[in-house]
């Protein structure tokens, strides 16, 4: 249904506006009789002007501007008469004008009168008309206008690029325009999305010595990117970093895109290394050439030969405090120097496995290094607490029919580091294993992300139990936090004047909530820091005379809901460790996870509390089943010991049985000193200990 409104002018005649016109200001000329849009419930056509008040001003519908409306079909009718008065009004304007219809803008005396008014600076064209190359080059020579205004150009000006054209300013590419791409000394994209590949043809006009930077795109991304570049002609300079999991994928399908078209390339690694690509290529090619021998080997046998390199690579070193601690720990130094400790052993394994097809994933441990100090010494005992470190370990997934090994297993090279004995007592542990060496210290640390544990629970029963014990854990802490941060802000505010907020906040927690009072515990922050929560809330982005009655409830409500359902922040730091674990052992889970669960994996902590207790709750059920079911398969002596066989005849030693007995002797040392008793610790602590049989002793059958 069209409905027909009246927009509300003053109705004057052309003289009465040109003898007042130094006054009056306006910024639009129109000769549009009426405008139609679509209102809420139906379509509306606005009339400006009739034939009875053919002439008048107003502030134009959408834009606000003050606007001098004339009818068109008056107009037509007295054409030379209305442009002559047009002329007259036009030379007492100042500022910018703009016109509205066709009609006016075709009419040249109107064009002239208002590029050669010293007053008028700029020019606008609105509706539907399209700026003309005969109406630009009309327009160029007069300096006085500055700045010509138009959505629209036609086929002939697009490419023409001139500040004083409005259209010359729209976004090219990504958030630049033409004018921003020339000057630009650094095209950076962070975390890029599949965005960056709209409009590409456009970056023909990014400054030719400008830098393009892209910092961990995805490699289907990256790799579209440059073949976009590459279509384009684009050969500026390249800046690339890449997490050190994509190396085998960059290195396999973009690097030749970029050695074939691009003759200055940066690549930086997650470690925050940046090498020219031919260094990056030669310390690529020194790694593969450490692993080319086991390609043709099974799952078992490639990850032991690429484990046999780490451990034996070089005497565990530090390096001196005076000294950069990359030097021990970043894959590429620990290839030219001396150092090398747990991070550095635990990164160069995985760099390994990832070019043998073998997936792993880094952890962190902690692990009492008095342990070592006082077996050197013979004490009888060794302090629980004593001389506690971080410690780096590596997650790895074996899935070889070969061996019937199929499980995700705990590895540490660091351990088993030996220049002279063929040691693999912590190669293949399983998570009762790797959790109960002397050397370690189980939940020790106070960190809230310390949630690896959760990973290594032998049943679903005890997955749940850890889950809990970490999201109570967290709990306890995120809330000790929130307790001091509250006293410390309401501290700073006490001067002001806050009685009038507490007592609205008293009499709605009494009235409304029944609390009298009483303390009330919610989330364990009783009344007294619920109360303090909420003056701190509402004093944020305002003086406290500024603050209604009706905020102060509606954040009291806000709060206390929020009190109720429990710290959202727990759960986000008890799920992210899960799903990094899901992500790299079981991608088509994960998948499935972030499918349903979007809000699960937004960027910022408080998007992801949407419905989150749900999403939690259902991902612990689906993700149970597969974490528990993957750290069970203890891998016997035998089969370790059958594996390393086959390494000692790709090594082309002679004595091959001799050399194995060696290994088997010299492992159920280490394993019988280093594995003694096995414990298990329960979701509240509690250590229940029980004896485990050597995996290497008599063949070292499996359980």
């Amino acid at each position: 249904m069209l409905v027909e409104k009246k927009l509300s002018l003053n109705y004057e005649t052309l003289e009465k506006i040109l003898e007042n016109a130094e006054d009056l200001m306006f910024e639009n000329i129109s000769v549009n009789t009426y405008s139609e849009y679509d209102g809420p419930n139906e379509k509306v056509r606005m009339e400006y002007t009739d034939l009875e008040h053919p002439v008048g001003i107003g502030r134009k519908l959408f834009d606000g501007k003050e606007t001098l409306y004339i009818n068109k079909e008056y107009y037509l009718k007295n054409k030379d008469y209305v442009d002559s008065m047009l002329v007259k009004i036009v030379n007492k304007l100042k500022g910018n004008i703009g016109l509205d219809g066709i009609e006016l803008i075709n009419e040249d005396k109107l064009v002239n009168a208002i590029t050669t008014n010293e007053n008028i600076n700029g020019i606008g064209f609105l509706g539907d008309y399209a700026l003309s190359k005969e109406m630009y080059e009309k327009i160029k020579p007069h300096t006085n206008i500055t700045q010509i205004d138009t959505e629209k150009v036609s086929k002939e000006l697009e490419n023409v690029y001139d500040p004083i054209i409005s259209y010359s300013h729209k976004k090219l590419y990504d958030y630049y325009d033409y004018y921003q791409l020339q000057k630009l000394d650094v095209l950076a994209f962070f975390n890029p999305k599949s965005d960056i590949l709209d409009n590409m043809e456009n970056l023909k006009y990014l400054n030719k010595d400008a830098t393009i930077q892209i910092d961990n795109a995805n490699m289907g991304i990256l790799d579209s990117f440059i073949t976009g570049l590459t279509a384009n002609n684009i050969k500026n300079k390249l800046a690339i970093k890449i997490d050190r999991n994509n190396k085998n994928a960059f290195n396999k399908t973009i690097v030749p895109k970029i050695q074939e078209n691009f003759s200055d390339v940066t690549v930086e690694l997650s470690i925050g290394e940046k090498y020219s690509l031919d260094e990056y290529l030669a310390y690529e090619k020194r790694l593969d050439d450490l692993v080319a021998p086991a390609l043709g080997l099974s799952p078992l046998e490639r990850y032991l030969y690429a484990y046999n390199v780490v451990k034996k690579f070089k005497p565990y070193k530090e390096v001196s405090e005076d000294m950069d601690r990359m030097e021990s720990r970043n894959v590429y130094k620990i290839l030219d120097n001396e150092y090398m400790v747990c991070a550095g052993f635990s990164a160069l394994l995985i760099d390994l496995l990832a070019r043998l097809g073998i997936v792993a994933k880094e952890m962190s441990v902690d692990v009492n290094i008095g342990y070592d100090a006082a077996t050197k010494n013979n004490a009888a005992e060794v302090s629980a607490t004593a001389l506690i470190e971080r410690h780096a370990r590596v997650q790895v997934l074996i899935d070889d029919p070969k061996y019937n090994v199929h499980g995700i297993y705990c590895a540490d090279a660091t351990w088993d580091n030996d220049m002279t004995d063929d040691l693999y007592s912590h190669a293949l542990m399983t998570s009762e294993e790797h959790n109960t060496l002397n050397r370690e210290n189980f939940m020790s640390s106070d960190s809230t992300k310390r949630y690896v544990e959760i990973l290594e629970s032998k049943n679903i029963e005890e997955y749940y139990a850890r889950v809990n014990y970490f999201l109570d854990r967290s709990r306890d802490k995120i809330r000790k936090y929130e307790s001091e941060k509250i006293e410390e802000s309401f501290a700073k505010n006490a001067q002001k004047n806050l009685q009038p907020i507490i007592d609205v906040i008293n009499k709605t927690l009494y009235e409304d909530y029944h609390l009298g009072n009483h303390n009330f515990y919610v989330g364990n922050l009783d009344r007294k820091g619920l109360i303090k929560k909420t003056v701190n809330d509402l004093l944020m982005f305002r003086e406290p005379e500024q603050v209604t009655e009706f905020a102060i409830k509606d954040k009291l409500k806000d709060n206390i809901e929020k009190f109720k359902s429990g710290n959202y922040d727990a759960e986000d730091e008890v799920l992210a460790p899960i799903l990094g674990y899901i992500e790299k052992f079981n991608p088509s889970m994960h998948q499935e996870i972030k499918n349903k669960y979007p809000y699960l994996f937004a960027r910022y902590a408080s998007d992801r509390k949407t419905m989150y207790r749900q999403g939690f709750n259902e991902v612990i059920e689906l993700t149970a089943p597969y974490v528990t079911s993957m750290n069970n398969n203890k891998i016997s002596g035998d089969t370790i010991l059958s594996a390393v066989k086959e390494l000692y005849k790709v090594y082309g030693l002679d004595n091959v049985e001799d050399k194995l007995e060696e290994t088997r002797k010299v492992n159920e040392e280490w394993y019988a000193k280093d594995h003694p008793q096995r414990m298990k610790i329960t979701s509240d602590g509690s250590e229940i200990y029980m004896n485990e049989e050597n995996i290497f002793e008599n063949g070292g059958k499996s359980r």
